[in-house]
């Protein structure tokens, strides 16, 4: 499965045993389209399957596209939640927007940053938007944005 975290975009399989893990890691170790192998055991697996390995590819056009991919998936979730938003301008400032999600949750939003920990801990670092400052650029679009 894909994988995007403050350290890059990649892959990572699902949990299994040390002994597969270490093997699977050793073969793309060995294959020069993948680089940053790593075992990772997983904290919350109980049994003997709890290893996984996080592996990113060499080709950074390819890492470009993975990076690509996990923006789309935000654009389409922007897409089909975005409307449900509620966007308030910051009145004191006006620099950023209040968001608040349909899971209740508020945020500050600009077109290029927001709070929540998508943006923090995964967009951020790899130069791409979440989903709610996807959305703020649609609502501002559709002149959905409340301001005070």
């Amino acid at each position: 499965m894909q994988t995007l975290t403050r350290d890059g975009v990649g892959y990572r399989t699902r949990v299994m045993t040390e002994q597969n893990a270490q093997s699977f890691a050793a073969c793309l170790r060995a294959n020069g389209q993948f680089t940053n192998v790593e075992v990772h055991e997983e904290p919350r697996a109980k049994g003997e399957r709890r290893y996984y390995v996080a592996y990113q590819p060499s080709d950074p056009q390819q890492q470009q596209v993975l990076l690509q991919g996990h923006e789309e998936q935000r654009r389409a979730r922007a897409e089909s939640e975005g409307e449900q938003y509620l966007f308030v301008e910051n009145s004191d400032t006006g620099r950023f927007f209040w968001c608040q999600s349909v899971s209740g949750e508020v945020y500050e939003v600009t077109l290029h940053n927001c709070t929540c920990p998508d943006a923090e801990f995964r967009c951020r670092t790899n130069g791409i938007r979440c989903k709610h400052s996807l959305a703020l650029e649609k609502a501002q679009e559709r002149g959905a944005v409340l301001t005070f």
